[in-house]
């Protein structure tokens, strides 16, 4: 006969009879009113799936995941999958062109993220961002179109060539030069458009790119290899990006101003690489990117929490912090605004684009002649 233990732990069920709810204000009595609150919230989400499980008491799921929800999930999985395998060799042409021509040039972003960081299939890219030297756009523009590239946008499935008013006023207006297009032909891939920067941002000195560039290297895997920034200036170079549409008055509007996705690029970055963390602030000072740096790494640590470590917080010396609440009235000032709310209640709120409208009265206006007057 077995020996009697006399060790046990109970088990206590605890249902919860009455409490706060967790993400609106009014109760949930029904199906159509989860369905009044979050379809407002889940028509603006940008490239995060949503997914709902059926939990018992015991938080085991009842029956799994069903088919109806794997399989869109799975075929957008294959097409991103397959998207990405197209895009990367179009990448890897460029890289070689490039190489043997001896352009001065990094890859930036999602064609360094989708190749070395991130398994195929797990992240879209919709272009190519590239870092160049200004003296060596000329030689750029050539090679491009000698392999089918042409300057201009995509409309309706087709490509539009830009204006030659419009290609000047990038070049002179703007850190990039107007967009290069190809038309590609595959259903998953049906154009590749390249973007070329060749300054960090609007205003920007043309130096900072030349430093830049001097601290090139390759980074390989088992598959591909290609030509990007050192550590410390990817790394800036994203936040500078991320800074920007965090703080546009016209992303803001558009709800893309805090797509997860892009501090997720941060945070799988940083967690896959070895950061000196002395020399990045050091040279975000150097390009008096301390700001754009700042403000980028904060969101990242405050959406995925244990990212940077605390003491890189304390390393920055900058007069007020007060930029982490505030965004831009327009690009390149420094004229800023207050949010009303605060970061943790705007990051789902949709209801942040109206606290911004205001401010961007005005300036639409001026936007909406200024394309007219481009296309004219």
């Amino acid at each position: 006969m077995p020996k009697k233990n006399d060790f046990k732990l109970d088990v206590v069920s605890v249902r919860l009879v009455k409490d706060a709810p967790i993400y609106s204000e009014h109760t949930f009595n029904n199906p159509a009113d989860i369905a009044a609150v979050m379809g407002d919230c889940m028509c603006q989400f940008d490239r995060e799936v949503v997914c709902v499980v059926n939990l018992r008491s015991d938080l085991k799921p009842m029956g799994g995941v069903t088919r109806r929800i794997m399989f869109p999930l799975e075929a957008a999985y294959e097409n991103i999958k397959k998207r990405t395998n197209l895009h990367c060799s179009e990448i890897l042409k460029l890289d070689k062109y490039f190489e043997e021509a001896g352009i001065n040039y990094a890859f930036l972003k999602g064609a360094v993220l989708n190749t070395m960081y991130y398994e195929f299939g797990e992240r879209l890219s919709n272009d190519t961002d590239l870092l160049v030297d200004e003296k060596d756009l000329k030689k750029v523009d050539e090679i491009l179109k000698r392999h089918g590239y042409i300057q201009g946008r995509v409309e309706n499935n087709k490509v539009i060539p830009a204006t030659q008013k419009e290609i000047l006023f990038a070049k002179m207006n703007t850190y990039e030069v107007y967009p290069y297009v190809k038309w590609i032909g595959d259903e998953c891939f049906p154009f590749h458009e390249i973007d070329i920067n060749f300054k960090l941002e609007n205003g920007a000195r043309i130096e900072d790119v030349k430093d830049m560039l001097k601290h090139t290297m390759r980074i390989e895997n088992s598959e591909y290899g290609i030509r990007t920034l050192d550590v410390d200036s990817f790394l800036i170079f994203l936040c500078i990006h991320h800074y920007r549409e965090a703080t546009m008055l016209l992303k803001i509007l558009e709800g893309e101003d805090l797509t997860l996705y892009k501090y997720l690029d941060i945070h799988v970055f940083i967690k896959q690489t070895s950061i000196d963390w002395a020399k990045l602030i050091s040279k975000a000072k150097l390009y008096d990117k301390e700001i754009e740096v700042y403000h980028t790494l904060w969101y990242t640590e405050h959406i995925y929490p244990g990212t940077i470590p605390n003491s890189v917080f304390s390393m920055f010396e900058l007069k007020d912090y007060d930029f982490v609440d505030e965004y831009n009235v327009k690009d390149n000032s420094h004229e800023r605004i207050k949010w009303k709310l605060d970061f943790y209640h705007r990051l789902f709120n949709v209801e942040r684009r109206k606290e911004a409208l205001e401010a961007a009265k005005d300036e639409s206006e001026k936007l909406k002649k200024m394309i007219t007057d481009l296309r004219d």
